[in-house]
């Protein structure tokens, strides 16, 4: 089977000759380009071509293209800060208080602003020149809650989510910030992409109740989606942390793919996952595939795979984004393991 044809077969739950993979590794990316990491995330054509090469190194069978978290916000209006060697950063609210919805722009072009260009273009090329290799992924930065947060300031979506007393408005930001989310993932999908994804890391319940996340996450969430869908791609949802608590929930959002974190119990995703058709992606530690042994790495892995045994809805990777300093062996080491073992 191609990469392709594997990751595709893993989402839709048919046999596969062995397990799908694949890699969180756009700060990797960014260190190997030689670049500032500013200028690299901003330049579409050096990212392909990097994302390119560590593909064919690595065999993953689904390549994540993004370049941050701040592609939106900056498209919007807020003010982006790009960092040497980290992504760039939201640097300071758009909005300056709830009530200031109605400022917002109505309309953008994505090909006009700096970040959301750069990802756009990087997956362009990378529809043309990976084929059959991979299933790619073009993310499609934050989804509506997290957004919401980088527009107002995370701080004071958080006191007015408590203060209880503006939900209107609240729900007035986040339907705005669906229908950019929405419009956002579905140029990666025109862009060549046969999927794309959001990540809604302060909707978690390391943020948020349970109780809210389904109140003002869910429902937008499950309508990025539904457009997602109806444009012809697949979508992936990615909640940092350990989200157990609201996987049953993540599940019904109607989302293709569920990107786990480490801290979340994989064993408690694979139960969820016998009701929900969702194919899990992760979630082996970014943080030992930095700092720890190969042999370290190994054990993870070969948990990994035997928590799912023979489920094929599964594709194994880190749970989140892998740090910029990953030595190339170690995560040559988890991918090895991957292949050698034959589908259960």
């Amino acid at each position: 089977m191609t990469g392709l044809e594997r990751a595709l077969a893993s989402v839709r739950g048919e046999q596969t000759d062995r397990r799908a993979t694949f890699l969180h590794n756009f700060q990797m990316g960014a260190q190997r380009s030689g670049m500032d990491f500013g200028q690299y995330y901003l330049d579409g054509e050096k990212t392909a071509e990097v994302v390119l090469a560590m593909q064919k190194e690595f065999g993953n069978d689904v390549v994540l293209q993004e370049n941050g978290t701040a592609a939106l916000a900056e498209a919007i209006g807020a003010s982006v800060v790009y960092r040497k060697d980290q992504p760039p950063v939201d640097h300071q609210a758009f909005l300056k208080k709830i009530g200031d919805v109605s400022l917002l722009p109505e309309s953008i072009n994505f090909y006009r602003k700096p970040a959301a260009s750069a990802s756009l273009k990087a997956t362009s090329i990378l529809a043309s020149e990976l084929g059959s290799a991979a299933l790619l992924m073009g993310r499609g930065d934050q989804g509506p809650f997290s957004l919401a947060g980088l527009l107002l300031g995370m701080d004071q979506l958080m006191m007015e989510l408590a203060a209880g007393e503006s939900e209107q408005e609240i729900h007035q930001l986040l339907e705005y910030c669906t229908d950019i989310c929405a419009a956002y993932c579905v140029a990666q999908i025109e862009a060549g992409a046969q999927a794309t994804s959001m990540g809604e890391s302060p909707a978690g319940p390391d943020m948020i109740s349970p109780a809210m996340y389904r109140k003002f996450a869910l429902p937008y969430e499950r309508r990025v989606i539904q457009r997602v869908h109806e444009a012809g791609g697949l979508i992936s949802l990615h909640i940092c942390g350990n989200a157990g608590a609201i996987l049953e929930d993540m599940a019904q959002t109607g989302a293709d793919m569920l990107e786990i974190d480490q801290k979340c119990s994989l064993r408690l995703a694979r139960e969820v996952q016998q009701k929900y058709p969702v194919c899990i992606l992760g979630n082996i530690s970014p943080e030992r595939l930095r700092n720890g042994t190969p042999d370290e790495i190994r054990e993870l892995t070969r948990t990994a795979l035997e928590i799912f045994g023979g489920e094929t809805r599964y594709i194994l990777g880190p749970g989140c984004a892998m740090a910029s300093d990953t030595p190339a062996e170690h995560v040559s080491v988890m991918m090895e393991e991957v292949r050698m073992r034959k589908f259960e």
